[in-house]
């Protein structure tokens, strides 16, 4: 039974995200966050170690299989593995991610055990803990579904993100859980009701929101005055399978061509084509793109970046986001710094031998640390590639560079119509409230969208949907909170009260 609840707590975490099953969009089921973990939690407590590692192992791993079943589309449809090693690269995944979560939930009741501290504040602190830590690893982090980020439509509770970034919200959203669960188990074992736990659990979220209703007030006033650029995203709603093929090269650039004479002639500012966007490289050492010499306002390109190094036998790739401006001339290049493992390069080669073949065709690409960012009417703005947006402490260091908005190009194309494309967007929402940046994102099949510095996607192009997004955006230059202190400020915090309460309890328990 103990096993079931761990299982119905892992399914329950999913579904309060975005979730789309053979073509089936769910209705938003994000207040299911709030109560997800009791089945699992009421299983911690009384309970040894080691059967909790495995009742933990259990909920991470569906949590984390349910929630990025999509990997399995992307491998075995576009990456044409086969079904077992689809699901294998899957599966490896979960148990990763799960084994990591083993080992920090019997961490936290050792501590719990040992020091006599509270249930509460140290199954939420240690598990934001645990999110962050699964932002580096493994493969330099996949937090893919953290916890908090299936509030990204609570706009009120959102802004808290200024403050503590996704781990805020991780952290109320378990200590609510927590909280109930300790409530449940008093009531069934008939001892004393946990009045202040519950009470201070109960009061976190009302008081993120009464924050976030200030904040919100206060962000759009700013943002009403600041200055602005006319931003125009393509979306061409090419299909991976068609992209690569020779013969529709020229196709595909006319098509982008026109799109974007199209969002010049609406009055687009600066033109954004998605990740990717031509099927084609571009050699590092080339300054000029004729294609788009006759174009009057910058144009941001997707597209790979080739260069062959003296003495090495294969090219190497980038990822890379090139800024052309009027004569077709190139003004700047980012590359994308967060590979994806599989897609971009294979990590424990030796383990996952069965999955070179995807990486093969990508080719070998490499990283270049941006030394400065790209301008636009003098205005600076970060790139985030593909999945960066992930990645808070990406999207951060832009900002702190000087970033006035922010810019995402994806390709979701590999996926299908799957909860990825939809969860993608709302964990696009977090890096713009912690940045206090519009965040825009050049999509090729979706979504493509403008989002403002308080979370409101202010326009989009459906999933799908081959159009053109013309959006007005604010150029900010406010520094918020978590921009300034990072994670640093949540964790000090963290063990400060848990350093603060340790102390508490053992000085009562010496008097006692």
């Amino acid at each position: 039974m103990a096993y079931f609840a761990a299982f119905l707590s892992g399914l329950l975490a999913a579904l309060s995200f975005p979730t789309i099953v053979a073509g089936h969009h769910f209705p938003d089921l994000s207040w299911l966050a709030w109560v997800a973990l009791i089945p699992y939690l009421s299983t911690l407590e009384p309970t040894r170690l080691g059967r909790a590692a495995g009742l933990t192992f259990l909920f991470s791993f569906s949590w984390n299989a349910l929630t990025s079943y999509w990997i399995f589309n992307a491998l075995y449809f576009n990456g044409q593995l086969s079904v077992a090693a689809s699901l294998g690269v899957l599966a490896t995944m979960a148990v990763l991610l799960a084994g990591l979560q083993s080992a920090f939930i019997p961490l936290t009741l050792f501590l719990i055990r040992r020091f006599r501290l509270p249930w509460v504040l140290t199954m939420a602190g240690l598990w934001a803990l645990y999110e962050w830590v699964r932002n580096y690893w493994p493969f330099g982090g996949y937090p893919w579904a953290n916890l908090g980020y299936s509030q990204a439509t609570s706009i009120h509770l959102l802004q808290s993100a200024d403050l503590f970034g996704v781990y805020g919200l991780s952290f109320v959203l378990v200590a609510v859980n927590a909280a109930l669960t300790e409530a449940l188990q008093a009531w069934r074992r008939q001892r004393p009701f946990p009045k202040v736990s519950l009470a201070a659990a109960l009061v976190l979220p009302v008081a993120f929101a009464a924050y976030g209703s200030l904040r919100l007030r206060q962000v759009e006033a700013r943002t009403a005055g600041s200055p602005k650029l006319a931003v125009g995203l393509l979306q061409p709603n090419i299909g991976q399978r068609l992209k690569w093929k020779k013969d529709l090269n020229d196709y595909i650039q006319k098509l982008l061509l026109q799109m974007t004479r199209q969002a010049t002639e609406q009055g687009a500012q600066f033109v954004i084509w998605p990740e990717s966007a031509l099927p084609t490289a571009l050699p590092m050492g080339l300054t000029q793109f004729a294609p788009l010499s006759s174009f009057s306002v910058p144009i941001l390109l997707g597209i790979l970046s080739i260069e062959q190094p003296i003495g090495l036998l294969k090219p190497v790739l980038y990822n890379s986001a090139l800024q052309v401006d009027p004569g077709g001339q190139f003004a700047g290049r980012m590359h994308k710094q967060h590979l994806v493992p599989l897609g971009e390069y294979v990590p424990l080669k030796k383990l996952l031998w069965f999955v070179k073949p995807v990486a093969a065709k990508m080719g070998d690409f490499r990283v270049i640390e941006p030394k400065e960012l790209l301008k636009v009417d003098g205005h600076p703005y970060g790139v985030v590639i593909c999945y960066e947006d992930l990645f808070p402490e990406i999207a951060r260091h832009y900002t702190r560079m000087g970033a006035a908005f922010l810019v995402n190009i994806t390709n979701d194309a590999w996926y299908g119509d799957v909860s990825q494309l939809d969860q993608h967007l709302h964990f696009s929402i977090f890096r713009a409230v912690e940045n206090r940046r519009a965040l825009v994102r050049g999509t090729n099949t979706g979504y493509t969208a403008a989002i403002d510095p308080s979370g409101r996607i202010r326009a989009e192009i459906p999933k799908f949907i081959a159009g053109i997004l013309l959006a007005e955006i604010p150029l900010e230059k406010e520094l918020s909170v978590y921009v300034r202190f990072g994670d640093g400020l949540w964790i000090g915090l963290i063990t400060l009260g848990l350093a603060t309460a340790g102390s508490i309890r053992g000085r009562k328990s010496a008097a006692s």
